[in-house]
């Protein structure tokens, strides 16, 4: 329910309930009993004005965080990176770990000369994929600020001593899993934390507003490359009045992960193969 609908249910209800209260002190018109089941509803609307009330203290006391995952090409990814990096200017993809760090810095230069943007074979069975970087970009609509944020993530190192090959995780009936499906394979993973920039809520300067995009993997179709964040939980802690509040990745939201990653699939360039 919006700001605006909450405030004008909460001023029906007042005005409904200041109506019957003056039909009620007319007592004379009405026996005892409905004036009773009169002053019952009033009772009944002043709770509910303070419950629309007390929603709209919470709406406006609150940060409300949003995440959707975002996958970039490889090349798209290492010239923004890059262009802004060579300026000194701040750079708007987060390296969370230390791992994907070190893999991604070496990585990205040849993004950009355009080296290794693609996997597979043009004439192979399954033709060329694209490579493509997994990010989860997370903003605050509501109005209040969020500090302290902090993504909680399960993590999988890359296997190979090569962070540059590809490797892939297995379902229980031994199908390769694309990223969207690591779920059912991330329960034995370790645990990690890491903290995000405070995003400013709708309350700050329009400019000041902000949001973070999170690199989380390096993929190509079903192919994994170096190290592996699945992200589980975001908390925060809200400005105003200082509680810890958290929020869950819904698995719905990995749906569109699978939409991006089946889109960027040449397949086989038939036309050109003898």
């Amino acid at each position: 329910m919006s700001k605006l609908n909450l405030d004008n249910t909460s001023k029906v209800v007042s005005i409904v309930s200041v109506v019957v209260a003056v039909i009620v002190s007319i007592v004379g018109f009405f026996s005892t009993r409905k004036a009773n089941q009169l002053q019952e509803k009033i009772q009944h609307l002043e709770a509910t004005n303070k419950e629309l009330e007390n929603s709209k203290e919470v709406y406006n006391t609150s940060p409300r965080i949003t995440a959707k995952f975002d996958l970039l090409l490889a090349r798209a990814f290492a010239e923004e990176y890059m262009t802004k990096a060579e300026k000194g200017e701040t750079v708007k993809y987060l390296l969370p770990t230390k791992e994907i760090s070190r893999e991604l810095i070496k990585t990205i230069p040849n993004w950009k000369r355009r080296r290794g943007l693609m996997t597979g074979e043009a004439c192979g069975t399954e033709g060329l994929k694209a490579r493509q970087v997994v990010t989860l970009l997370i903003k605050n609509i509501g109005f209040a600020d969020a500090t302290d944020v902090k993504i909680t993530a399960k993590q999988k190192i890359c296997p190979s001593e090569n962070p540059l090959k590809g490797w892939y995780e297995f379902s229980a009936g031994h199908d390769e899993l694309g990223y969207p499906f690591l779920q059912s394979t991330i329960k034995d993973w370790p645990t990690v934390t890491f903290a995000v920039e405070d995003l400013l809520g709708q309350g700050s300067p329009k400019n000041d507003i902000n949001e973070v995009q999170v690199v989380l993997a390096s993929v190509s179709a079903t192919t994994l490359f170096g190290t592996v964040l699945v992200p589980v939980e975001i908390s925060w802690k809200n400005k105003m009045n200082l509680k810890q509040e958290s929020q869950q990745i819904s698995d719905n939201l990995f749906s569109r992960v699978s939409s991006d990653l089946t889109g960027a699939q040449l397949g086989n360039l038939g036309s050109i193969c003898p």
